[in-house]
């Protein structure tokens, strides 16, 4: 509201500007037109979802030719501004947002004349209404009409050029402008300009002419002013769906400001680092293409409105983008967060890839690191959004250093499943030769196991083998054995392996093996001296593997001090592991021991391979850290390992994570089954993770980061699951709040206290990490998956860590007059901000869909195990109340595959053998030779009959694949057991062949 000379108060009004008032072009945050000391929520009503309808009033508007602008261009420009980030800033006044436009007319059945008034505008509309189609007001939608008059047509208030006001129409009110117009789409007084004036005040103090009770503004000399009037002098001219005219800014309690949201562009990156060698070899493998090495996140729109006003993110441009043999394309895959709702308004990641090509080598530095910029920004129509430039750097690193090479083409590229770490899972009492061709594991036992890891190392390295040339690959070959979909390899739950039908146990030793990989110079003068690499595993799963020497990655100083050998981290969240012995009694770094090597390239070759590895004695109680057994400290059932490169000539940089730095690599999986069909509590999938808080980066400049975040992508996770988060140390209502902060919409809510829960609706999720000081969070992830899965489906969510860095830069130039909230001083150099999000770590979530007689054992083995860890562990501990509730799911998935939760005791060792055989001795096995295959009258396979020592026995069966085996077994006499259940006794289970059939002919 403003006040004119008059005693009379006039509210609602847009006084006019004079007419030198300039649009500020490039604009989005401005001062206020007077000091404003409050802002005040009166509790009136406010028009959230508004429904906008468009009235162009008199002939002028259907002339022809049309006049120019015409009606078409300002509906395009309102439009945009009315579904487009501009009244996205409006959700901090109770949930007011985007609007839709929901019907537009030509009135050209009277003509307004000059000096019309309000009556005469409510008069003309309540015509409209009684006699044409326009939508009236209705009980439950917030509808607004807004009337733009002919060019040279003037309001009786001749001071003003718009107001916003209310009427009923059969007992329903609506809300009203009228805008008169200068016949121009940009300038001080145009009707894009009033009307924006108009629609953000009539949302937020629609009753202005009456009880003027909603959002108001107080300042200096001015009382109960409305956050359109404390603007009035500060618009931009902007694109708004194509159309480029003069938008104003309003009110902004929550940024102390005038603002004008456009649509903001943010870098989020994935990879920005690069080592010279490690592009080469990727080149070499993967034709030079990171995908989706950076995304550009567009803020404002809707999925609606950004497809509609055609936004798009041009190709980035800047230094980085004009290096030689580099390229950057975008990825066709575009990211809606919330893609069930496509009117929210919502984040949308643009992905892009990086390709290398080998002109892009000329560009690295012969030492050291190089940076350079890369720039983007979005566009509407193909114009640039003011406002929406955003920035990078991109560093490119010197070769000759070891390092590690840690995307995948066999594992879609991704860093985490690094190809250059390998976990696996040897039972020395199943299969004494674990890897083809290399040495026997013929000591089962904690020592044989150290034993083995050394000598598979020394068969690795061994030049003769041609491992270490690079002529054969011993992780592409399966040389060293795939991880078995993971549900093994880094698990550690499962301590033993089972064989069928009462065949005793057997045990599991877990092992680690790392390649290290050095291009240069052949020779000594090209050889890295005392190249160590150190192993650790996190307590669980977390995305914070970035490299922190404080916490999770601390060594004890080698001569030079720098890291010598690793230690435990803080709170026990990261343990090391070694291929001589445990913690206390290793030799792995002393002269000689296994992981400390010097690396040189032979003559006449361009590079080196050299191999590292760890035993994980993940089960051996007599490994005893601080006090407890190893097993004590772990609080998941999956675990991130990562192996480092230490070589005083290469150091790691604080902050660096496995993504960024090729001299750290990762595999960070968590495996949870899904039963089918099974109850709701064989489909809840529950894994622990841990997470540090968010530290407060800034203020720089005035300017503090906004806190980190978990990035959700949950892939093909049917919709209707539903997600939760459990932080005991966290309030969700802290969760909440900071979600209401950071997003214009979000699907979070607050299942308990400290629960916070998400529906899924497809898309990416994500969730504010709130800022705390001490010890991590302790949390559980759960999906709660449909009953409607099936087996043979997979599901698999990445779950990244999202932070803001912040880099100083000194722009020569004046400072703006309007940007200043402070009494203007000239300054020769204004520094800037530079900043952008980057991913920190990331795990992954495989989901397999299998079956209950599959799961059981397992869950049961992990039940035990986990039973066990919580009675070590005090009450007071972080993790104690979400290992409770850990171990109450997985209790409930367990009796819901037919278990019984409450006779698993804690212990260490799993399920206790006995246990498990008297559920084997449900089954019987038939052995003979198969006498006949069935089949009924259409020809269909049906079934067998086995000719046993007791006499034949009858089967049924279905399947093709069946059908395969068992004519084998029938025309070649092969000796053949079945396997049934005994409820079952016509159903195989298993069919087991007593000697190696013929191959199948190709």
């Amino acid at each position: 509201m403003k006040h004119d000379k008059q005693t009379k108060k006039l509210r609602g009004i847009v006084h006019r500007l004079d007419p030198k008032s300039k649009p500020h072009a490039g604009d989005v945050e401005f001062s206020p037109d007077y000091t404003v000391t409050s802002t005040t929520d009166g509790g009136g009503q406010v028009l959230t979802d508004v429904e906008v309808i468009l009235c162009f009033w008199g002939s002028f508007w259907s002339k022809t030719p049309a006049p120019s602008p015409s009606s078409d261009q300002y509906k395009n420009a309102i439009e945009g501004i009315l579904t487009g980030p501009f009244m996205g800033g409006l959700r901090q006044y109770r949930g007011v947002g985007q609007g839709t436009l929901i019907y537009s007319e030509i009135n050209d059945s009277t003509d307004p004349t000059n000096g019309y008034t309000d009556a005469d505008v409510v008069k003309m509309l309540k015509d409209r209404l009684d006699n044409t189609s326009m939508p009236p007001p209705i009980a439950g939608h917030n509808r607004f009409y807004a009337v733009i008059l002919p060019k040279g047509i003037n309001n009786s208030l001749t001071q003003f050029a718009g107001q916003h006001q209310s009427f009923t129409y059969k007992g329903v009110t609506g809300y009203y402008a009228w805008v008169d117009n200068t016949g121009s789409l940009t300038g001080h007084n145009c009707a894009t300009k009033v009307f924006s004036h108009e629609l953000v005040e009539a949302c937020t103090n629609p009753n202005v002419d009456t009880s003027n009770d909603s959002i108001l503004v107080n300042g200096t000399g001015v009382t109960n002013d409305e956050i359109g009037d404390t603007c009035n002098n500060q618009f931009a001219t902007a694109d708004m769906n194509g159309v480029q005219c003069s938008v104003q800014s309003y009110w902004s309690k929550a940024d102390n400001l005038c603002i004008l949201p456009l649509g903001t562009a943010a870098f989020w990156v994935d990879k920005n680092t690069f080592g010279k060698d490690e592009v080469q070899d990727v080149i070499n493998t993967s034709a030079g293409k990171w995908e989706k090495a950076f995304w550009v996140v567009v803020e404002g729109f809707s999925k609606n409105s950004f497809n509609s006003l055609h936004v798009t993110v041009p190709k980035p441009i800047g230094p980085f983008a004009n290096l030689a043999g580099v390229s950057i394309s975008q990825n066709p895959d575009i990211d809606y967060e919330n893609g069930a709702d496509p009117s929210a308004q919502q984040r949308i990641r643009v992905a892009f890839d990086i390709t290398f090509t080998n002109a892009s080598l000329g560009n690295f530095p012969l030492s050291g690191s190089q940076t350079y910029e890369l720039d983007a920004f979005e566009a509407t129509d193909g114009n640039k959004v003011a406002g929406s430039d955003a920035s990078t750097l991109f560093e490119l690193v010197a070769g000759a250093d070891p390092y590690f090479t840690n995307i995948d083409p066999a594992q879609n590229n991704v860093f985490y499943l690094s190809q250059d770490l390998r976990v696996f899972t040897a039972t020395p009492a199943q299969n004494s030769n674990p890897v083809p061709g290399g040495p026997a594991f013929t000591n089962d036992s904690i020592t044989g196991a150290f034993s083995y890891i050394q000598q598979l190392l020394n068969w690795l390295n061994d030049p003769n083998n041609h491992f270490t040339d690079g002529t054969n690959d011993p992780f592409a070959s399966g040389v060293i054995p795939q991880q078995g979909g993971a549900l093994q390899g880094d698990s550690s739950v499962t301590p033993f392996t089972f064989g069928p039908f009462n065949i005793p146990l057997f045990n599991n030793y877990n092992f680690a093996v790392a390649r290290v990989r050095l291009r240069g110079k052949a020779g000594p003068a090209g050889a890295a001296k005392k190249v160590r690499v150190f192993f650790r595993l996190w307590s669980t799963e977390t995305a914070d593997t970035d490299y922190q020497t404080g916490s999770t990655y601390p060594s004890a100083p080698d001569a030079a001090g720098l890291p010598g050998s690793p230690l435990v981290g803080t709170g026990h969240h990261t343990l090391p592991f070694f291929a001589s012995g445990n913690l206390s009694g290793n030799t792995d770094y002393a002269s000689g021991g296994a992981n400390i090597r010097d690396i040189q390239i032979p003559t006449g070759k361009h590079g080196v391979w050299a191999y590292y590895g760890c035993f994980l004695n993940l089960y051996d109680s007599s490994n005893v850290i601080d006090g407890k057994a190893v097993q004590a400290w772990l609080n998941g059932t999956h675990h991130c390992i990562v192996a480092q490169i230490a070589d005083d000539d290469a150091p790691i940089y604080a902050g660096s994570s496995p993504e960024s730095s090729d001299k750290l690599a990762q595999r960070n999986l968590q495996v949870t089954l899904s039963d089918n069909p099974g109850g709701a509590a064989t489909h809840r999938i529950p894994q622990t993770f841990d997470i540090r808080p968010s530290a407060a980066v800034g203020p720089v400049f005035g300017t503090a980061a906004p806190s980190d975040e978990l990035m959700i992508d949950w892939g093909s996770i049917p919709p209707g699951s539903v997600a939760f988060i459990y932080w005991p140390q966290v309030p969700a209502s802290d969760v909440l709040a900071l979600a209401s902060k950071l997003y214009n919409s979000h699907t979070l809510s607050a299942a308990d206290e400290h629960t916070i829960q998400c529906k899924v609706t497809g898309g990416v999720t994500y969730i504010p990490i709130p800022a705390g000081a001490g010890e991590n969070f302790a949390g559980l992830f759960t999906v709660d998956l449909p009953t409607t899965v099936v087996t043979g489906q997979e599901f698999n969510i990445v779950v990244r860590r999202i932070a803001t860095r912040q880099t100083r830069q000194i722009d020569l130039r004046d400072v703006p007059p309007r940007r200043r909230k402070a009494p203007a001083v000239e300054m020769a150099a204004q520094p800037r901000l530079r900043s952008w999000r980057y991913v920190v770590g990331t795990f992954q979530v495989k989901i397999p869909v299998s079956t209950g007689k599959v799961m059981l054992f397992a869950e049961e083995n992990t039940l035990a195990i986990m039973k066990w860890r919580l009675q070590q562990m005090a009450p007071s501990n972080r993790w104690y109340p979400v290992l409770q509730r850990y171990i109450s799911y997985i209790a409930a998935r367990v009796d819901g595959l037919g278990g019984n939760a409450d006779a698993i005791k804690p212990s260490l060792q799993g399920v206790p053998p006995d246990r498990r055989k008297a559920r084997d001795e449900e089954r019987i096995g038939y052995t003979g030779k198969v006498s006949a295959l069935i089949y009924d009258r259409f020809g269909d396979f049906k079934g067998f009959i086995l000719d046993t020592e007791d006499g034949n026995r009858r089967f049924r069966a279905r399947e093709p694949e069946i059908e395969q085996v068992v004519n084998r077994c029938w025309s070649e006499r092969i000796l053949t057991s079945v396997f049934v259940e005994l409820d079952a006794p016509h159903r195989p289970e298993e069919i087991v062949l007593h000697c190696p059939p013929r191959p199948f002919p190709r």
